[in-house]
């Protein structure tokens, strides 16, 4: 549930449908994680990590501005929403 909001947030901030956002995130997800078969089982720190380097990675590719603000807005609200994440895990 919580992985949705960051396609949404996602999608809000590159001006791109959800759908196609989606996708970015879960390659994202196995750009940084290649093991991981469940995008949506991922630890806290293995979020942030997606974020930092999958997605940064994925969006440079697309040559979307304002890269680093963007994974900055998202790390501040994965902080923000780190007690619901942590409730969701278990």
């Amino acid at each position: 549930m919580l992985f949705i909001y960051f396609q949404k947030f996602l999608s809000r901030k590159i001006d791109k449908r959800f759908i196609p956002t989606a996708g970015l995130m879960r390659l994202a997800v196995k750009d940084t994680f290649s093991n991981k078969e469940d995008h949506t089982d991922l630890s806290f720190k293995e979020v942030k990590q997606v974020f930092i380097k999958g997605l940064k990675e994925r969006l440079e590719k697309l040559s979307i501005k304002n890269v680093d603000e963007i994974v900055e807005e998202m790390i501040s609200e994965l902080k923000k929403h780190q007690s619901l994440f942590t409730m969701a895990r278990v």
